[in-house]
């Protein structure tokens, strides 16, 4: 992780969120750390065995996610030890009852890594420390993940893909969690990008297009502001009735991190998931 320019663009918030939004904000800044921590501590990830440009390039135009075809190989204590920290960093810095807090930290997290890919797995434990348990997990992977998506990122920057812009992430195949328009001179044509928050990715999308169904009606596609946040919009389409964060970049922010907006757009995410979605009318006034 690049956790220079990552604090660099946070900072480039400061006074333009209320206190409840900084202190957000502030909490994943430290989250990161701690992530970031765990990736400089080992250096297997960059021993990654990527694939060829061209078999690269042939995976990202059929829509083929890289890691189906050459999934990390992720050290399974390595993971564990990871897992440990950020459990550690959420319990200590977040709000919990001492049952969730014992219950996480009863965790065997070796065994846990073990078990994840097997139907069997099972946390005896209340649903908030099963809740904090799974995301832990997921931090954990993107430890590995993201230091593996920049040498792929790294590797096929300049080349377009022939254009190619699928909508799941061509790294890991997830769906994006935000977009962001006219961030990066890198991403030339289409001034869109859409960001991967489980392993980081970032790649170059059509700017009127659906990111969850590809409709590529005009006139089925809205950017809707909520509340107050004006560069922070969903893009909602009428076709499948699905949303995207976006964020339209602020010229007074010099520089943008997609990881930053992530955060920074998750309150209107939570907005809408609570029922706004079907009162837009209503949500913006």
């Amino acid at each position: 992780m690049n956790l220079d320019y990552i604090e660099k663009c946070a900072k480039a918030y400061e006074g333009k969120l209320n206190e409840e939004e900084q202190g957000r904000l502030d909490y994943f800044i430290g989250l990161w750390k701690v992530m970031n921590e765990c990736i400089e501590s080992r250096s297997e990830t960059k021993d990654y065995p990527m694939p060829s440009l061209a078999e690269v390039r042939e995976l990202y135009m059929s829509g083929t996610p890289i890691f189906s075809q050459a999934l990390p190989n992720v050290n399974a204590e390595q993971y564990a030890e990871a897992s440990r920290a950020i459990a550690d960093y959420i319990l200590e810095n977040g709000e919990y009852t001492d049952d969730v807090v014992n219950a996480v930290r009863a965790v065997d997290w070796l065994d846990l890594v073990i078990k994840q890919n097997s139907d069997h797995m099972q946390l005896d434990m209340n649903d908030l420390g099963t809740r904090i348990a799974g995301l832990v997990l997921v931090l954990a992977q993107f430890t590995f993940y993201e230091p593996i998506t920049e040498q792929i990122m790294e590797a096929i920057r300049g080349d377009r893909m022939a254009d190619a812009h699928p909508i799941a992430c061509p790294v890991c195949g997830s769906g994006a969690a935000i977009s962001i328009i006219d961030r990066n001179e890198n991403f030339s044509g289409t001034g869109r990008e859409l960001y991967c928050g489980r392993c980081g990715m970032s790649w170059e999308f059509d700017r009127i297009r659906c990111a969850r169904c590809g409709c590529t009606d005009e006139d089925a596609m809205q950017f809707v502001n909520i509340g107050n946040a004006k560069n922070h919009q969903i893009q909602l389409c009428d076709n499948c009735g699905e949303f995207i964060r976006t964020t339209f970049v602020d010229p007074s922010l010099p520089e943008v991190a997609p990881i930053v907006e992530d955060i920074v757009s998750t309150p209107i995410e939570e907005i809408v998931r609570a029922g706004a979605l079907e009162n837009l009318e209503d949500a913006q006034e």
